[in-house]
């Protein structure tokens, strides 16, 4: 296609692009044909060798759940993949592409096909990148491109490289279960190429620190990893390529290799992507921040409904499969500020304010809102795009207001999603906190940085306290109702995989009225004591409900917590809170100061490591892994 119909590659023609790719391409494969032919005949049983063909695909994923745009991206792939897969796995061309090209598409022989079929042992594959499929209308143009009668369509998310390829991970991961289900060849799939190349690396020091090439092979790991998980048969991975070297019509001006060349001297320095796969060869492990990793999952939209029987029903579940974080900028700002002044923080903000922010409200990967601001989805999917968008809408005989948006009967349901779909975080590179209303209006004030800031050095710094080893809630006019719902189930994924030591809510009713305060108390009585009940094998070791004191009985809480390991601290504000204020910082390190001395079971248990790797390891035994090479994930 690049040598006989854009001409960008030798020999450069582009004069009869509907007729000449194919003729080509026809040839190239009854020359391939021969070859394995011969090879198996007069070597094969000599050598013991392999012999087999490699093909260069993106993957197309369909823009919309449309049928006409399903469609187009399976003409998509009948084009980029099986115009040579189908021959050599199947022994003709598509059907989609004879009917589209008719006599210009060549034809074999009866003969032609048998002795085609079937000659790779393995499925060689490179894969760079992705691309979204739309139909397009039938065109009076004759030409390779025209024919697919397709239309490429890029998300402006997605980073490029020098070559202007955008970054797709999960891309491969569909792409390497689709070629297993299609074709499935019987010597798995070898992925025979893919990498990056990026700019400014022509000066050796300036192109050994190559993160984003690091990036990139680990997220395209991940996926290829992914795809092992799901079933395909991937036998190996190489990654493009070993050295900088000439890059077709690109000559040396991009560099792919993991080993920088020096194209004066000669010299051979090896990049720090370099020891990252020799570190990977050795282990046959993956080691990927986890923020990367769960970046690399980003999917397309798939709407689809979900309805839960009971009193709180789920009126819409509209999700997409899962990364990317809300791009506004007061967010980014807040996020950023945060991240920068110290690399352990693990923290993402999940916004709760008015009407015109919940758009940007993201509680583990699931974005609420209302059902009468859900007319236009699509203003929604812009706003926290890789987000779960769940649509709920409050149960009529008990209804508490306008601030309470989401009953608890739709969150399980979208729990129940996350978990199938194997989400153990959120979407986002932190983990998550929720604030207050007005705190979003001002998110641009350094309230973050100036936290942590004052508190450096501390013996409790406020912001480990809160996102490191215990989930704090700080609740406001019925807000945290569904956060806390959230966080339970949150917490109890990673109870599962033991990550978990206990469990602490923090409280403040001030200013409730009576039905929120009693949402707050059957979330305590349903949730939480079931997470201490000493009879489930999820149980905590220990839980507290620090509570502010206002006034409001806890007798019903206190009740609940009777036969669990349940604690309740009642602490007095030294001053009351302002509305929609934070609780400052000395008082997080006071609480602090009486858990410890209330509580020292919980505060002295040992407590996980904190670093920017994940803890996904694979389910192969090590013999297994290696002999298949499959990498785990840590």
């Amino acid at each position: 296609m690049l040598g006989y119909s854009d001409g960008d590659h030798a020999p450069g023609h582009k004069e009869d692009p509907g007729r000449e790719p194919y003729l080509a391409a026809h040839h190239m494969l009854l020359a391939h044909g021969r070859a394995v032919r011969r090879y198996r005949a007069e070597f094969q049983d000599v050598q013991g060798g392999k012999i087999g063909i490699t093909l260069n695909s993106y993957w197309g994923e369909p823009c919309s759940n449309k049928h006409a745009d399903k469609a187009a991206a399976s003409r998509y792939m009948d084009w980029q993949l099986g115009w040579f897969a189908e021959p050599v796995w199947k022994g003709d061309y598509p059907k989609t592409m004879r009917q589209q090209c008719g006599d210009r598409l060549p034809r074999f022989t009866e003969t032609e096909k048998r002795q085609l079929k079937g000659t790779s042992d393995f499925f060689g594959l490179n894969h760079y990148s992705t691309s979204y499929i739309k139909n397009s209308a039938p065109s009076e143009e004759v030409s390779y491109h025209a024919d697919q009668r397709t239309q490429d369509m890029q998300d402006k998310r997605w980073s490029k490289t020098a070559c202007g390829w955008n970054v797709v991970p999960w891309g491969i991961r569909r792409l390497c279960k689709h070629i297993h289900d299609v074709y499935s060849p019987p010597g798995g799939i070898l992925i025979t190429e893919n990498g990056s190349a990026w700019p400014d690396e022509d000066d050796a020091k300036k192109a050994v620190k190559d993160v984003k090439r690091i990036q990139y092979v680990q997220q395209y790991l991940a996926q290829v990893h992914g795809a092992i998980q799901d079933g395909a048969d991937v036998r190996g991975y190489l990654v493009w390529s070993f050295m900088d070297n000439f890059e077709w019509q690109y000559g040396y001006s991009k560099r792919f290799g993991i080993v920088h060349v020096d194209y004066k001297t000669q010299e051979r320095t090896v990049k720090d992507s370099g020891r990252v796969m020799s570190e990977l060869a050795s282990t046959n492990t993956l080691r990927i921040r986890q923020r990367w990793l769960e970046a690399s999952n980003f999917s397309p939209p798939k709407a689809g409904g979900l309805r839960e029987s009971g009193d709180d029903p789920l009126a819409v579940m509209v999700y997409m499969d899962a990364d990317a974080f809300n791009e506004d900028d007061a967010f980014s700002f807040s996020v950023e500020g945060v991240q920068s002044q110290d690399e352990q923080i693990n923290i993402g903000l999940s916004i709760c304010g008015y009407l015109n922010y919940q758009g940007f409200s993201i509680f583990d990967g699931v974005l609420y809102f209302r059902k009468q601001e859900a007319d236009d989805l699509e203003t929604y999917r812009k706003s926290a795009p890789g987000t779960m968008l769940v649509v709920v809408r409050a149960a009529p005989q008990r209804p508490h207001g306008s601030r309470t948006i989401v009953p608890m009967g739709c969150v399980p349901a979208a729990t129940d999603f996350l978990k199938r779909t194997g989400w153990r975080r959120c979407p986002m590179p932190f983990d998550w906190c929720c604030v207050t209303p007005k705190v979003w209006k001002h998110a641009m004030d350094n309230h973050f940085q100036t936290v942590i800031k004052s508190e450096r050095g501390s013996k409790y710094h406020p912001y480990e306290l809160m996102f490191s080893d215990i989930s704090m809630l700080k609740r406001r006019r019925g807000w945290g109702t569904q956060c806390l719902h959230r966080s339970v189930e949150r917490l109890t994924e990673l109870l599962q995989k033991r990550e978990a030591w206990g469990l602490m809510f923090f409280f403040d009713d001030a200013g409730l009225d009576e039905a929120s305060q009693q949402a707050v108390l059957d979330t305590i009585i349903n949730d939480v004591w079931h997470l201490a009940d000493p009879s489930s094998p999820l149980s905590f070791d220990h839980i507290v409900l620090v509570w502010f004191e206002s006034g409001t009985s806890l007798g019903e809480a206190v009740w609940a917590t009777e036969e669990a390991n349940i604690s309740i601290l009642q602490y007095a504000l030294p001053s009351p809170l302002e509305d929609h204020s934070r609780l400052p910082p000395s008082d997080f390190l006071r609480i602090a100061e009486i858990l410890e001395e209330k509580y020292p079971e919980v505060f002295t248990r040992g407590r996980p490591e904190h670093n920017e790797v994940s803890d996904v390891e694979s389910d192969s035994e090590p013999e297994e892994a290696t002999r298949h090479h499959q990498p785990s994930i840590v």
